[in-house]
C-alpha cells in the first residue's frame, strides 16, 4: 500500500472519530436539562400527546384534524415512544431528539459526498451546535422527522448518482422515494417536497441530459414511490378541505399576490434572506426574537458557501442543495410570520451544508495564507490548493530521509501550520455557535413568554406535590383543564408522578372532600390569568388560608397554595337549598341547586349554582348543561360547560359549578323554567336522571 492511501485510510479513522464526537456534542446539547428546558409541555406537545394515546388506543387516522390540522407520521413514532418509556414529557420528546441526531449524522454523509469530508464534518457540526436545530430538537413536535427523512432521501439520491452497479441503483432509488413520500406525512413545510424533486429532474435535464437519460428508470421509481405513499394524504385532504385551517391561516401573502398585490411577497422574501445573518423571525415560540439563524461570522461563512456553491453550480450535488435550499424556503416567502423558522424547516439540512461548505473553504484559504490567496477562489480552485500545498509538504519530507537539522524542522512546522490553523479557527467558529446556543436557549427558556407557553408553573406545581407526598388531598387550580381544553391537566400528568391530584377552574368552580383539609394550588397566569368568578373566590377565601407563594429567585410567582382544613361550611352550603337529590347515571348526585337572584328582571344576568357528589371516577368526559325556557317552554338562552376534570376527581368529593344566563331585555314577566343536565360531548347523549335526561325548577321574572 503506497503512503498516500496510508494516509487516505489514517484520514478516514481521525473523521470518523471526529464525526463520532460531533454526535455526542449534538446529543449533549439536545438532552442534557431536558426535563427543564423546555420549562414544560407547551399546547402543541400536549395535544400531541392526547393524539398518541388515540392509536395507542387502536385509532390508526392518516391526518389529525385537530390542533388546526396534523399529519400523523411522527405521532406514530410518539406513541411507540410513549409505550416503551412510559407516560411522560422525555418519552414525548424522545422521537425529536433521536431525529435530531439522525440529521447531524446524515448532514455529516451529504457534505462528504458533496464536497469533501472536513466540509461534511463542520456542516454536521453546526448543525449540531446551531440554535436553529437544537431548539426544535428538544420540543415534542414534529419538525425534526421532517430533516431527517428528507437529508436521508437526497443522501440516498446522491448515492444513485455515485454508484455505478445497475443492481445498486435500483435499491436506492427505492429508499429515496419511500423517505420522500413519508416525508409528506410530517410536516406542513413537506408541501414543497415536489419542487425540491422536481427541481432536480429540470436541472438534470437541461443540463445532464446524458446522466438523466441513463438514471430516468430510477428517477421515474422515486417519483412514483413517493407519489404512491404520499396519494393517501392527499386524497384525504381534497376530500376534506375544511381541515386545512392552519394553511389558510399562514397564507397571507400567497392570497395577496393571487389578489395582484406582489409587495407583501417582496417583503417576506427579503425577510427570508435576511433572516439568516441579519434579522430573524420575531415570535418567541420558537426563537429570540429578530434572532438570526447565525451569528455575523458564520453568516459570512454561510454566505461564502452559497456564492462557492453558485459558481460550481455545474456539479450536479452542488445544484441539489442549492435547489433544496431554494425549495425549503418557499414557504417562509409565501406564508405569514415572516422568517419564520419553522416554516423554512425544509430547508434547514442545506442551509448547514452551504455553511459547512464556506467554513470549509474559509480554512483553506486560511491554511493557503492570506499572501496566496487569488483569483483563482472565484473559481473554487482554492479547496484544490489546499490540499496540493499539503500533499508537496508531505512529499517532499518522504523523499528527503537524510535531512535533518534546521530545514527539517521548519518543513515540520509548515506541515502543522497547514493543519493547525484550519483545525483552530474551525474549532473556535463551532465553539462560538455552540456558546451562542446555550447562552440563548438559556435566556429563550427563562423568558415570561416561554414559561407561560409551556406551562412552566403547572410543572412546578406538580413537582411541589411530588415533593410533599403527606399532602394527602390536592387539588389544582387552571382555566384549561376541560374536555374542550385539557392542556393543563395533561401537562401535570406528563411531568408529575401524582395521580391523586384533582383539577378544576377557579373561574366558575370549586371543588371540596367533606371527609378532610384540601391543599389548593393556584397557578400564576398560566396558560391565562386566572379570574375568579367572585362567588367561587368569596367561597374559597372565607374557608382556605395561604399557605405558601412560590416565587422563582428573581421574585417572579410561580403558584400560591391554599389549604382547606374544614369543608364542613362547604357541604352545608350545597345542601342548605333543601333540594332533593337527583343521581344522573349512578356517577354524580345533584345534592343542591339555586339561582341567584331567585327573582330575576329583563336584562339581568342569573348565576345558577350546582352543587354535585362523586360517586363513581369515570374517564369518560361530561359537559353540563343549563337551558333557560319561557313560561310558553321556548328556549331563551343557554350555557354548556363543566369546570371540573371529572376522571380526576376521588369517590365522595363534592363540587359547587356556576353557569350564568341573561335575560333578554324585553323578557315578559312570569314563571320561567330552568333546566339542568349533563352528557356526553363525545356522544351527544344525555345522561338519564330518573326517568328523565333533565332536572328542571322555576325562575320568576317580575
Amino acid at each position: 500500500m503506497n503512503d498516500v492511501s496510508r494516509r487516505d485510510r489514517d484520514g478516514s479513522s481521525l473523521y470518523l472519530f471526529l464525526a463520532v464526537l460531533v454526535l455526542l456534542v449534538a446529543a449533549g446539547l439536545r438532552i442534557i436539562a431536558i426535563r427543564d428546558a423546555p420549562p414544560g409541555p407547551r399546547f402543541d406537545e400536549t395535544f400531541d400527546a392526547l393524539m398518541a394515546r388515540r392509536i395507542l388506543n387502536g385509532e390508526h387516522p392518516i391526518y389529525f384534524p385537530e390542533n388546526f390540522g396534523e399529519e400523523a407520521l411522527n405521532i406514530y413514532f410518539q406513541a411507540a415512544s410513549l409505550a416503551a418509556f412510559g407516560w411522560n414529557d422525555l418519552a414525548l420528546r424522545f422521537p425529536s431528539i433521536a431525529f435530531g441526531l439522525i440529521e447531524v449524522a446524515a448532514v455529516y454523509a451529504l457534505g462528504k459526498r458533496a464536497w469533501n469530508r472536513r466540509a461534511g464534518l463542520l456542516a454536521s457540526a453546526l448543525c449540531a451546535a446551531s440554535f436553529w436545530a437544537v431548539l426544535f430538537s428538544r420540543l415534542g413536535m414534529r419538525l425534526t422527522t421532517l430533516t431527517a427523512l428528507v437529508s436521508l432521501g437526497v443522501l440516498m439520491l446522491f448515492r444513485l448518482h455515485a454508484s455505478r452497479a445497475r443492481d445498486k441503483q435500483w435499491p436506492m432509488g427505492g429508499a429515496a422515494g419511500l423517505l420522500f413520500g413519508l416525508s409528506v406525512h410530517t410536516y406542513t413545510a413537506a408541501r414543497a417536497l415536489p419542487l425540491l424533486l422536481m427541481g432536480m429532474v429540470i436541472y438534470l435535464a437541461l443540463f445532464h441530459r446524458a446522466g438523466l437519460r441513463k438514471q430516468a428508470a430510477h428517477w421515474i421509481l422515486v417519483i412514483i414511490i413517493a407519489t404512491l405513499i404520499a396519494a393517501p394524504l392527499a386524497y384525504y385532504l381534497v376530500t376534506h378541505p375544511q381541515v386545512e385551517m392552519r394553511v389558510e391561516q399562514i397564507s397571507g401573502p400567497f392570497e395577496s399576490l393571487r389578489k395582484g398585490d406582489a409587495a407583501p411577497l417582496f417583503q417576506y422574501a427579503l425577510a427570508a434572506v435576511g433572516m439568516f445573518g441579519v434579522r430573524g423571525g420575531s415570535e418567541w415560540l420558537y426563537n429570540l426574537p429578530s434572532r438570526p439563524v447565525f451569528d455575523p461570522i458564520t453568516a459570512m461563512v454561510f454566505l461564502v458557501g452559497v456564492v462557492v456553491a453558485l459558481i460550481r453550480w455545474r456539479a450536479r450535488r452542488t445544484a441539489f442543495v442549492l435547489i433544496w435550499l431554494a425549495a425549503g424556503l418557499a414557504p417562509i416567502v409565501l406564508s405569514w410570520p415572516p422568517a419564520s423558522t419553522s416554516h423554512a424547516i425544509l430547508a434547514q439540512p442545506a442551509v448547514y451544508l452551504l455553511a459547512g461548505l464556506g467554513l470549509d473553504v474559509v480554512l483553506a484559504f486560511a491554511a493557503l495564507r492570506a499572501g496566496q490567496f487569488t483569483s483563482s477562489f472565484l473559481r473554487s480552485a482554492v479547496i484544490a490548493r489546499a490540499r496540493s500545498a499539503r500533499s508537496n509538504l508531505h512529499a517532499e519530507i518522504a523523499s528527503s530521509p537524510a535531512e535533518s537539522g534546521p530545514a527539517r524542522n521548519d518543513r515540520k512546522k509548515q506541515i502543522m501550520t497547514l493543519h493547525s490553523i484550519p483545525v483552530i479557527l474551525g474549532l473556535a467558529i463551532v465553539a462560538l455557535n455552540v456558546a451562542l446556543t446555550v447562552r440563548d436557549y438559556v435566556a429563550w427558556n427563562a423568558s415570561d413568554s416561554i414559561r407561560w407557553e409551556h406551562q412552566a408553573t403547572v410543572t412546578e406545581m406538580g413537582r411541589y406535590a411530588d415533593a410533599h407526598p403527606e399532602l394527602h388531598d390536592v387539588a389544582f387550580m387552571g382555566n384549561a383543564v376541560d374536555y374542550y381544553s385539557p392542556w393543563m391537566k395533561v401537562g401535570n400528568s406528563l411531568t408529575s408522578r401524582r395521580t391523586d391530584v384533582r383539577w378544576f377552574n377557579p373561574a366558575r368552580a370549586l371543588l371540596w372532600n367533606p371527609a378532610g383539609p384540601v391543599t389548593y394550588l393556584l397557578p400564576f397566569r398560566d396558560p391565562n390569568p386566572i379570574t375568579f368568578n367572585q362567588i367561587i373566590s368569596d367561597t374559597l377565601l372565607s374557608a382556605a388560608r395561604q399557605t405558601l407563594d412560590e416565587k422563582l429567585p428573581d421574585g417572579r410567582p410561580v403558584f400560591t397554595a391554599y389549604e382547606m382544613a374544614d369543608t364542613a361550611a362547604l357541604h352545608a352550603q350545597a345542601i342548605a337549598s333543601g333540594k332533593p337529590s337527583y343521581d344522573f347515571g349512578g356517577r354524580l348526585v345533584l345534592i343542591g341547586y339555586e339561582a341567584r337572584p331567585a327573582q330575576a328582571r329583563p336584562g339581568e344576568s342569573i348565576r345558577v349554582l350546582t352543587y354535585w357528589r362523586v360517586t363513581r371516577v369515570d374517564a369518560s368526559p361530561l359537559v353540563m348543561f343549563v337551558h333557560l325556557f319561557r313560561p310558553d317552554s321556548k328556549p331563551v338562552t343557554q350555557e354548556d360547560r363543566l369546570d371540573v376534570a371529572l376522571e380526576t376527581l376521588h369517590v365522595g368529593d363534592e363540587f359547587m359549578q356556576t353557569h350564568r344566563v341573561t335575560l333578554p331585555g324585553d323578557a315578559q314577566p312570569g314563571m320561567y323554567r330552568i333546566a339542568i343536565g349533563l352528557y356526553s360531548p363525545v356522544t351527544q347523549i344525555r345522561v338519564p336522571v330518573e326517568g328523565s335526561n333533565r332536572v328542571e325548577f322555576d325562575l320568576v321574572v317580575k
